[in-house]
């Protein structure tokens, strides 16, 4: 539950009954508790799609991981591809980041607050935390992702910026160990090896 009340609860239940959303597990056991209270919540059953419990156990393991991302954001299939996402963890962001999905962050944890913050798309988040009108700003953005293409071109953007700082910072992190390495290389190479 983290941050999220009963009334928050509902209001997702609401956000689902609306959308009728593909729900996207990251446990096999939380996230489908999630979806039933969602479920039960709404007084809906069947509302909103989830992959079966039985396909996410088999695909759990790691070695099944790329075929499973493959499955779910095919990128020679449009109709499979999701072209919108509410990632609500930090892994569901990292996702969207890395597979070039557009997407609006509902945060109920820190860490995805703070990644969305890294890659300076504040304006594609939500978090839970406003407990004024989060669920009316994520239904918002949402289809304001959907539906405006100055919007949603702003996020490819930022998003390839954050990747540029990341690799900026990765080079810049392997010369300083390359330099590293080569300086105790000097220093052994000089006193001997001791």
């Amino acid at each position: 539950r983290g941050r999220l009340s009963d009334r928050d609860v509902d209001s997702l239940a609401n956000l689902v009954i609306e959308m009728n959303p593909a729900f996207l597990p990251h446990t096999p056991q939380k996230d489908y508790l999630f979806h039933e209270l969602l479920q039960n919540r709404s007084g809906k059953g069947g509302r909103g799609n989830i992959v079966s419990r039985s396909w996410f156990a088999r695909h759990i393991d790691f070695t099944h991981h790329e075929e499973m991302l493959w499955s779910l954001y095919s990128p020679t299939n449009a109709e499979k591809r999701f072209n919108t996402l509410i990632a609500m963890r930090g892994h569901g962001m990292y996702l969207c980041v890395a597979l070039n999905i557009p997407c609006i962050a509902l945060s109920t944890q820190d860490k995805v607050s703070g990644f969305v913050q890294a890659c300076r798309l504040e304006d594609y988040m939500v978090d839970t935390a406003d407990k004024r009108s989060w669920s009316e700003a994520l239904r918002s953005k949402v289809y304001r992702l959907q539906s405006n293409e100055s919007y949603r071109k702003t996020w490819y953007e930022q998003r390839d910026a954050c990747l540029q700082r990341w690799s900026t910072v990765s080079r810049r992190f392997h010369q300083h160990v390359r330099y590293s390495f080569e300086e105790c290389m000097k220093w052994r190479d000089k006193f001997g090896k001791k």
